[in-house]
């Protein structure tokens, strides 16, 4: 037995539940395997998606977190599935096994060599993903040898011939008829016994019909569903199990009939592996006389043939050690909680406590200038977690008098790193999780199958409690690759930032607490004389380096004075002031405006000359922004607005207030005339 229990999250639609029951329940003991209700599901060690149909779409589609694997059994393969078209939008109908992301999957197993190379010649280049595809292998179902048994009376010269399963097309009702036919013309005490349902009415007309005229209504019983548990009871009395599938991977009723004594009658599928194949009425009724004249020889060689191909402990502990080693291969980052507290919140331990469950290590830096922090119920707390942990009490540096919150946080993050942990999740002393903590350690297990990937950003509610009432705004939640490429520090000592930050993974649905106190414009006014003092000092130390021709240095701190210019910029916005917005909007478009954030602030400092009845400047300013993003969607939806006035203007100037072309198609219909106006043409494809 294993020490560490496997974990296995189960994905299966209700009612196809069958062929895996039977490995869930004769499993080992250090193997569970967790339903799951929800994907991806971070807790389990591999996901299992039984069939490779809706549910593998949807475990596919998902980011991925762990190790998946699919198993494809046969009917999927001719299946097909309505989605909307990636690109249009529109709905579709595609193969099953097209809309599967095989990128996502780590392993693709076949329960039969035929239906892997029937899927392979018509899916191939989906599945392989040019290269990214997963692992194919076979491994055939199983079948329980405890279960069914030859009965010790065995009567292996009667002439009862057993067909198991749903009357529908794919079990050949009109072959089954036909096969009936031919057996009782040659064997005139040969009596057929249907266990199965219809599940498709014209077969019930048709049996009706054929068999009444054939004169053979009296020797077909028909039995309905027979339930798993008394399948063992109904085939005693049987001699031959009769299949006339056009396709199975390996068929379950043909093993099991088999293991209880009865003879193969198997019409050949492409890729039949059993004994006893018949190909026409004169296969048939050959294996039929075969089978009759060997008696139990005959059975006990088929029998046989089951328990060296299809023992459920031996393929279902080939399915299980796949599964041991897809978990094995998996990436799972240690995370560790990274805090700083600046004074001693009354959330400081409602917030570590909140990551509780969901992090590897706890990582605690505490401000010694503050109020004393109870350190005793901080580590206690924090054993509590059973993992490793680093609290310390420090005083970090300060910036022009004020605590440099960058170098602080990467206090954490050293200690993090020392504690062996691959990723950090950077969580405030004023902010607790209510619900959905586990989302921030599942976008990180996400961007383990993403090297290029080295943050995940959890945008989540937050509530802003000024003591006595709550108003909804916005906080983001980080987690920072600590090891491998592209690692991360916090750089700016001010609004602390990312320094190396490439690519984010989104994520959201959390909903947090916190304990900021005042308005916005209160923050706003207490933020601004840091960010004036980080953009004097910046510009004074980008000004001396350039006197070395240190080019370097320079580049660095221009960095640092335009990210406090944007956010000085900002802070403007925000306390509506126009005056200073317009100065310091302007200045930073003209300093900064090709990169992607100044379209933002384009689009402040155009509204704030159009609020200020500066008509004239505020559209030369949006010409000017549209030419250097003219794939802005903001700006381009303003330019759509302004042409639509002017349009309105000139046409009631006109006396034209009929026939106005604006509710019909698109822009590009209702102003075709407005660009050559304004002088500039409109990007309408990229308004949304």
């Amino acid at each position: 037995m294993s020490t560490k229990q496997l974990r296995v999250g189960l994905v299966v639609a209700p009612g196809l539940e069958s062929f895996i029951k039977p490995v869930v329940e004769t499993g080992p003991d250090d193997v569970q395997f967790v339903p799951l209700t929800k994907v991806p599901d971070p807790t389990v060690d591999v996901t299992f998606c039984e069939w490779a149909n809706e549910t593998a779409i949807q475990v596919t589609g998902a980011h991925k977190q762990g190790p998946i694997v699919v198993r494809c059994h046969s009917y999927e393969v001719f299946a097909n599935v309505q989605r909307q078209n990636p690109g249009t939008g529109q709905p579709e109908t595609v193969p099953m096994l097209a809309a599967i992301n095989w990128e996502n999957v780590d392993t693709l197993v076949f329960v039969a060599p035929h239906v892997r190379d029937f899927a392979m010649k018509h899916y191939g280049p989906q599945i392989i993903a040019n290269g990214n595809g997963p692992e194919i292998v076979v491994i055939p179902n199983g079948v329980d040898l405890q279960k069914f048994e030859v009965s010790p009376s065995k009567d292996y010269m009667g002439k009862n011939v057993a067909w198991v399963g749903s009357i529908s097309n794919k079990k050949g009702p009109e072959l089954f008829a036909q096969a009936v036919a031919e057996l009782a013309e040659h064997d005139d005490g040969v009596r057929f016994h249907v266990a199965g349902e219809y599940t498709d009415p014209r077969y019930f007309a048709y049996f009706s019909d054929f068999f009444e005229k054939a004169g053979l209504a009296d020797r077909v019983k028909f039995y309905g569903k027979v339930p798993a548990e008394e399948m063992p009871k109904w085939l005693e009395d049987k001699q031959f199990i009769l299949s006339t599938s056009p396709w199975e991977s390996f068929q379950y009723a043909v093993a099991e009939g088999i293991l209880s004594g009865l003879y193969p009658l198997v019409h050949a599928w492409p890729g039949c592996p059993w004994p006893g194949q018949w190909t026409d009425s004169f296969g048939l009724i050959e294996q039929y006389d075969k089978a009759r004249e060997k008696g139990f020889a005959h059975s006990k060689e088929c029998i046989q043939f089951v328990k060296d191909n299809y023992d459920l402990a031996d393929r279902g502990a080939d399915l299980i050690d796949l599964l041991r080693e897809s978990a094995a291969l998996a990436p799972k980052p240690k995370v560790g909680l990274c805090m700083m507290a600046r004074a001693n919140d009354p959330l400081l331990l409602k917030a570590i406590e909140s990551a509780k469950g969901h992090v590897d290590g706890v990582f605690l830096c505490l401000d010694a200038r503050h109020t004393p922090y109870d350190l005793k119920a901080v580590t206690d707390l924090v054993e509590s977690f059973d993992v490793p942990f680093k609290v310390e009490t420090v005083e970090p540096p300060l910036y022009e008098g004020v605590l440099h919150f960058s170098d602080f946080r990467n206090m954490t993050l050293r200690l993090a790193l020392e504690g062996g942990m691959d990723w950090a999740w950077v969580l405030d002393s004023d902010e607790f999780i209510q619900k959905g903590a586990g989302m921030i350690r599942e976008s990180i297990y996400a961007a383990a199958y993403k090297p290029e990937v080295n943050s995940v950003l959890c945008t989540v509610d937050c509530y802003t409690d000024d003591g006595a009432t709550a108003t909804e705004s916005a906080v983001n939640i980080r987690g920072l690759k600590l090891v491998g490429d592209g690692i991360l520090t916090y750089r700016y000592p001010i609004h602390n930032q990312l320094y190396g930050d490439k690519k984010s993974v989104a994520n959201t649905d959390i909903v947090i607490n916190s304990s900021y106190r005042g308005t916005l414009e209160e923050h706003v006014k207490r933020s601004l004389p840091s960010l004036m003092k980080m953009y004097e000092a910046e510009a004074k130390a980008e000004k001396a380096a350039l006197t070395v021709e240190d080019e370097e240095t320079a580049d660095q701190h221009r960095q640092a004075r335009l990210h406090s210019m944007f956010y000085i910029a900002r802070s403007y916005v925000a306390l509506k002031d126009a005056d200073n917005l317009k100065r310091w909007a302007r200045m930073y478009v003209d300093a900064n405006g090709e990169d992607a954030s100044a379209a933002g602030i384009y689009f402040h400092l155009i509204n704030a000359h159009h609020q200020g009845n500066e008509a004239e400047e505020a559209m030369d300013i949006l010409k000017e922004a549209l030419t250097i993003h003219p794939e802005h969607p903001d700006l381009n939806h303003l330019m759509m607005t302004v042409s639509a006035l002017k349009w309105w203007a000139g046409c009631r100037d006109q006396g034209q207030y009929t026939g106005l072309p604006l509710a019909t198609k698109g822009p590009e219909d209702a102003l075709p005339q407005v660009a050559p106006m304004l002088g500039m043409p409109l990007n309408f494809a990229n308004l949304s």
